[in-house]
Formats: C-alpha cells, structure tokens, sequence
C-alpha cells in the first residue's frame, strides 16, 4: 500500500491526514491519524456520513460471512461500501465516542453487538429500537454472527432498518 494524502473535506476545518487504501470485494479500507497519537482504521469512504461500528476479531473481516451478511444488509438499504464507513473496534482499540464523531461527524451510526460502553459512554441503548443521542440517529443491535444464525433477529433488525431508512 502507498501513503496519499487525503482531502480534508472528511475532516472540515482540520488539518489533512496521510491513509493507507487498500481495495478488496469492492471495499476500501483507509486508516488516517484524527490526533497524533491515534491512528484510525476503517473501511469505506463515508459519503453520506453513516456509520456503522462493529468488533470483529478475523483477522481479515472482508472474507468473512459476516462481511458478505454485512454487504447484504447494506444493499437492502440501498447503500453501498463507498456510501458508509465502518469501523471494527478490533482494529482500533482505544477508541473513544468523542473521536469518532470528530473523525466522522456522523449522521446515523448502526451498533453491531457494541456496548455503548466499548465507547466509554454512561448510555445504553434497547437492541433494534432507534434512539437519538447528541443530535444522531443510532440503531443498536446484535452481532453479526448473532444475526447470521437467528432468523427473529435478523427479522427485528430489518425492521428497524425500515424505519432508520424510511423504506416502505
């Protein structure tokens, strides 16, 4: 992989960050620094500013059934890869709540199986129900493992996408 250099656009007002790309099944996997001490990793590009945080510890998540369950799910909401980001908290481990929604600045964040504590936040959100917190849309549900292998989960978390994505 080579180092470019990233438009700031992502970032608004702060200063530009050196990535990493690398592209597998149509995804792009990009890590950045948002301070000097932490470098981020994630996948996609972030255009519509959803964000969807998970913790998987496969070494490689993009040749994973839960990546191609996660794929599916995304293209039933009509959203590709390039349209989100997705961060596994495996790959970024000290992570806090603050440094994402600087990083981000998302509009809809989707929990797979993440605690709100994970984040280091004092809130708990009710699994498949849509909850608002610091002026965004969060949806918290069960792992993608969990959602592979219960057909009522599964079910419960289409529904609340539905709703999440005004999708008759």
């Amino acid at each position: 992989m080579e180092d470019l250099t990233f438009l700031a656009f992502l970032f608004h007002d702060n200063p530009v960050y050196v990535i990493k790309e690398e592209t597998q099944k149509n995804a792009t996997s990009t890590q950045f620094s948002i301070s000097s001490t932490l470098p981020l990793q994630f996948y996609g590009t972030n255009k519509k500013n959803i964000l969807i945080i998970l913790e998987m510890r496969t070494p490689d998540f993009l040749k994973t059934l839960e990546f191609t369950l996660l794929d599916k799910i995304l293209q039933a909401v009509h959203l590709t890869l390039n349209e989100v980001a997705i961060i596994n908290l495996t790959e970024n481990k000290s992570l806090t709540w603050e440094e994402i929604i600087q990083a981000f600045s998302p509009k809809k964040i989707i929990l797979f199986g993440v605690s709100p504590f994970r984040l280091k936040l004092r809130t708990s959100f009710s699994p498949n129900k849509i909850s608002f917190f610091q002026n965004i849309t969060i949806l918290a549900t069960y792992t993608l493992t969990d959602l592979g292998q219960d057909r009522n989960k599964k079910i419960a978390l289409w529904n609340a996408l539905k709703q999440l994505f005004e999708i008759q």
